[in-house]
């Protein structure tokens, strides 16, 4: 990407999937309208501590080879959807600023635990963490549930996964 493309002063979405890039070019972090950031599905193992915008919402590094975040994500406040999943990542950055985040796609990494700044989160509602170290180490002491001991609530949100429903489990009303 050219190293002037701050110039472009209205740019607000950019999406590079499906390229050869092998990091975020830092440059983007002076594009001050940029506020959705995607580079899914390319060969991204490295991102410069100043690559994202201050008004950074979305940001889709899926099916890349990141094993780590820099720090500086955890102070995108306005940070709402991040999508991190088919990577190598074995940490994340603290995120307990980001109280506008939704959606956290952490699944198919090597995390070896479910960071707990995550419950604390107030705006979370989705958060898909799947095929990570930690996953695999409790597969076996996960209890299964019949549909048929469910009872579905109100609907809690949509996107291209899907339809998102709050249920409780008939036998157990307070889970």
């Amino acid at each position: 990407l050219p190293p002037d493309l701050h110039r472009l002063r209205k740019l607000r979405v950019l999406f590079c999937s499906d390229n050869d890039f092998s990091t975020v070019p830092e440059h983007l972090g002076q594009c001050d309208q940029l506020s959705m950031i995607g580079f899914k599905s390319n060969r991204i193992s490295y991102i410069p501590e100043n690559a994202f915008p201050e008004r950074l919402r979305w940001l889709i590094l899926t099916d890349n080879r990141l094993k780590s975040l820099p720090d500086s994500l955890g102070v995108r406040l306005h940070l709402q959807k991040l999508m991190l999943a088919g990577n190598s990542l074995e940490r994340l950055p603290d995120l307990s600023r980001c109280e506008n985040l939704e959606l956290v796609r952490i699944a198919n990494n090597a995390l070896t635990e479910l960071p707990g700044f995550l419950f604390d989160l107030p705006n979370l509602a989705w958060l898909a963490f799947s095929g990570n170290n930690f996953c695999r180490a409790r597969a076996h002491a996960a209890p299964e549930i019949s549909w048929d001991d469910l009872s579905f609530k109100e609907k809690i949100g949509e996107g291209a996964s899907g339809q998102v429903y709050r249920a409780a489990r008939r036998s157990h009303p307070a889970d």
